[in-house]
Formats: structure tokens, sequence, C-alpha cells
């Protein structure tokens, strides 16, 4: 088989696609049979590994329902074994007194509202996982040292941190706040002290390059860097990915010396700042960014991203005397 445009050679992708070896050009698709099967199971039995949620409940929660009528058979449990009447009424009585619980709905709403914040901010599955995991233990361990939103809080930063995923502290703090919960950041990073103390995880230091991409990102689309793109006749993929690879070039002359007692994202900033002036420089033309468009619209200032450079400038100048900004 041959490609259509170039008449390369067609291979098949671990996606079912035809592509062409050459150009890259998808040809067409084929379907694969699934990579897993699915054991059936009887009706009157159950695997014990059923997956859940990490709260331990179905992700979307409904209540027992009413019973009208008393068909034989018709309540089970988990493992499948026929539920009898009364054993299924005194279920629903204890199913009732837990969702009255004060502090069990306390937990339940934070719960939620860490679900409702990881698909705000449309973080990974293994982030969401995590996050819950370590909030229902710290639940128990520093109950005393904040409120359950705050600990829900302090537990999606400790998991994005974990798995480099990159959140700030404000960025949590804020969603927070704008779903109606009093978090306030001064009370989230000592509950993030308490837990990782409590249940001895291990501190992981933050890295500038972890936001790296989120920054290029936010950069992508706004409308008035476009602008400026096209002004300058410049291709905008092309210069954003010259303003990465800048970027993470920038970053890696940057020793640890360097990087302690300053906030990583603000320092990702200023590195993109920097980068920009580079990829001007390899361009020949003028510089895109600005300080005052990098502060008003990724939350940084003019003042931080200043004094950054200074020190860029002269790790820059340390590393390769011929880069001058």
């Amino acid at each position: 088989m041959r490609c259509r445009e170039c008449g390369g050679p067609l291979v098949l992708s671990k996606y079912g696609e035809w592509v062409c070896a050459s150009c890259g050009l998808v040809d067409d698709r084929l379907l694969l049979p699934p990579p897993f099967e699915i054991e059936p199971l009887s009706d009157f039995s159950a695997s014990f590994k059923i997956y859940v949620s990490p709260d331990g409940k179905p992700i979307k929660r409904n209540g027992l329902g009413t019973i009208i009528l008393r068909c034989k058979g018709q309540f089970k449990d988990r493992r499948g074994n026929v539920l009898s009447y009364k054993r299924f009424s005194r279920l629903k009585h204890t199913h009732k007194l837990y969702s009255r619980s004060a502090q069990m709905k306390m937990g339940s709403d934070a719960m939620d509202a860490l679900r409702r914040a990881c698909a705000f901010l449309r973080v990974p599955a293994n982030v969401y996982e995590r996050s819950s995991y370590i909030y229902l233990k710290a639940l128990k361990a520093v109950k005393d040292k904040g409120s359950s939103y705050s600990l829900a809080a302090a537990s999606l930063l400790i998991a994005s941190r974990e798995l480099k995923y990159p959140l700030t502290l404000r960025e949590v703090t804020s969603l927070f706040s704008s779903m109606g919960h009093r978090v306030i950041p001064r009370t989230v990073s000592r509950v993030m002290a308490e837990i990782l103390n409590k249940l001895n995880i291990k501190h992981f230091l933050r890295d500038p390059e972890d936001y790296l991409p989120k920054i290029v990102n936010k950069l992508k689309q706004l409308k008035f860097v476009k602008r400026r793109i096209e002004d300058l006749d410049l291709n905008d993929e092309k210069y954003f990915l010259l303003l990465m690879q800048k970027a993470y070039y920038v970053s890696k002359l940057l020793n640890s010396r360097v990087k302690v007692g300053k906030n990583p994202y603000l320092l990702a900033v200023s590195i993109v700042y920097v980068a920009d002036k580079l990829v001007s420089k390899e361009l020949n033309c003028k510089p895109i960014l600005s300080q005052k468009l990098l502060a008003l619209h990724l939350n940084s200032t003019e003042y931080t991203i200043r004094q950054h450079f200074k020190i860029i400038r002269n790790c820059l100048k340390k590393a390769d005397e011929r880069t001058l900004l």
C-alpha cells in the first residue's frame, strides 16, 4: 500500500490508522479488536474487585429508593447474595443516619466540592484520585487544623505537586472561593504542612519547567499576542515552538541556588519573558511580549519580572558570553 500524496509506504500505527512513513499523512482507519476482555459475571455472584470512586461510593450517588413491592430476590448485596426485606429496611435506616450526620455531611460536601474543582480545572484522573485519597486520610488525621474545604484544597495541591501537574495556590483557593467556600491561602499552606507531616508524605519541590507549557498555552489564547505575531509576518506555530524551546533552554541554565526561595510560577513567567527576547533576536524582529502584558494576564507583577530578568541575564552571560539581552 502506498500513500496517495507522496507515494511512500503505509504503516499501521498503534491507534489503528494507516500512516505514511514519509510524510505522516493518515490514509485510512482500521478497526482493531479491543486490547482487553470483559469477564462475564453470573447473576448470583459478583467480583470482589469493584472499582468505584475514591470515596468508596459510586460517582453518581443516589438514594436507596422507596420499597413498593416485596418481591423475592429483588434486593441483593454487593456480593450478589439475596437480601431480605427486613435487612434492606435496616440498611435504608442506617443510610439515613449516615446522611443526617453533620460531620459526615460536611466531609461529603467537601468531597463534592473537590470533585467539582477537579472537573473545572480539567485535571487528569490520577490527580483527582490521589487528591481524594489524601483528603480522606487527612480528614481523620488533621481534622482540627482547618475546615474540610481547606483540607480538600490542600489535598489537591499536594497531589498536583506529586504528579507534576501545574496548579498554583492562588488558582485553587480562588476557585474554591468562587464556589462559595471560605478558603484562605494562608490557611491552606498551613494545612498542607500538617498533612505532609501527619501522613508522612514526601515534600516535592516545584520546578519552573512544570509551568512553562501552561503559560505558553495561555499566551496562545490571547488575541493581542496573535495580532502582534501577524503584524510581524511571523508564523504563530513556529513562534510558540521556538518560545517553548528557548524557555526550556533558559530553565536548564538556572541552577538550584537561583531557583530556591522563589515562587516557581512567577519565575516561569520571567523565563518566558527572557525566552521571547531570545526568539526575537533569532528571528531578527521586535519582542512580542512585554512586562506589562505578562503581569496583566499571568497574575504576576512588573517589578517581579524585572528582578528575575536581572538574575536570569547574569546566568545567561556566565553560560554563554555571546548571549546578550
